[in-house]
């Protein structure tokens, strides 16, 4: 029980968290990461800081093993399903550069092993930064092809 806790605890430490400079106003970004997420069927809010957070959405287990940096490498586990979230930070540099922050919040569901008879939890993972990226190349597809929602479309 003590190697279960302290995996549980590493896994906190070491999520993993990317950005990306855009050459575009704040505003310009934000409708299109709020377009990527509505496509995406991601539902979200934005905090009082202009934060977005996607609620979880639970995933199929080859997404999320596709999705996590393989921390305890078994040849029977025990994960049956998945489920992530998004932290979206989107910055103003300056007039026309925004930068946007995302973190990939994952869990799986399971036991390490099938072979151990403890009851199954959600349990923390670290991205590889698979979600990241296609989320940031997402954003960027659609910053470039210029079809940006109407002002209404986005939550505010």
């Amino acid at each position: 029980m003590k190697y279960l806790a302290l995996v549980l605890t590493v896994g906190f430490f070491f999520t993993r968290t990317q950005a990306e400079v855009y050459n575009y106003n704040y505003s310009k970004v934000k409708a299109a990461m709020q377009s990527v997420l509505q496509e995406k069927a991601l539902d979200y809010n934005i905090n009082e800081n202009n934060v977005i957070v996607t609620k979880t959405k639970e995933i199929d287990l080859k997404t999320i093993t596709n999705y996590i940096k393989e921390d305890m490498p078994n040849e029977n586990p025990g994960w049956e399903k998945g489920r992530y979230s998004l932290t979206i930070t989107l910055k103003r540099i300056n007039k026309n550069k925004t930068e946007m922050k995302i973190e990939a919040n994952l869990e799986r569901y399971g036991v390490f092993s099938a072979m151990v008879l403890i009851p199954p939890a959600w349990t923390p993972a670290v991205s590889n930064g698979k979600p990241e990226a296609e989320i940031y190349e997402a954003v960027t597809q659609k910053l470039n092809s210029g079809m940006l929602p109407t002002k209404g479309a986005s939550k505010e």
